[in-house]
């Protein structure tokens, strides 16, 4: 349909942060905030260390999402692309699929993760 919802979505940010928040309860550790436990607990499990990067590539589009529309919000849309994309130096198109990308490996280190198939 050419909307992506970056926070709620498939490879989206809750993905991320539901693995980070259910790493803290098993491991009995009190961090603050995600970035600070990607950053802990991909020492111990290596499987996590590109979600880094997700993280902040998939943050980095929500808030460049929210100063282009009033409204703000989560969604992006193909005309939301061409609006963010001169922001980064890249195309639209590259960055359509630099977040395909990016959501298709997200989800695929969630579910590894969590060894669902």
């Amino acid at each position: 349909r050419g909307l992506y919802n970056v926070k709620s979505g498939f490879g989206g940010i809750m993905d991320i942060e539901f693995l980070m928040q259910y790493l803290t309860l098993k491991e009995k550790r009190k961090i603050e905030n995600t970035f600070e436990a990607l950053e802990e607990f991909s020492k111990k499990y290596s499987i996590l260390s590109d979600l880094k990067g997700a993280y902040k590539f998939l943050r980095l589009l929500e808030t460049f999402n929210r100063l282009i529309k009033p409204s703000g919000g989560s969604l992006i849309s193909k005309a939301d692309f061409q609006k963010i994309a001169p922001f980064l130096g890249v195309t639209a198109e590259e960055l359509e699929e630099e977040l395909k990308k990016t959501r298709k490996m997200v989800r695929d280190i969630f579910l590894e993760f969590f060894q669902v198939s």
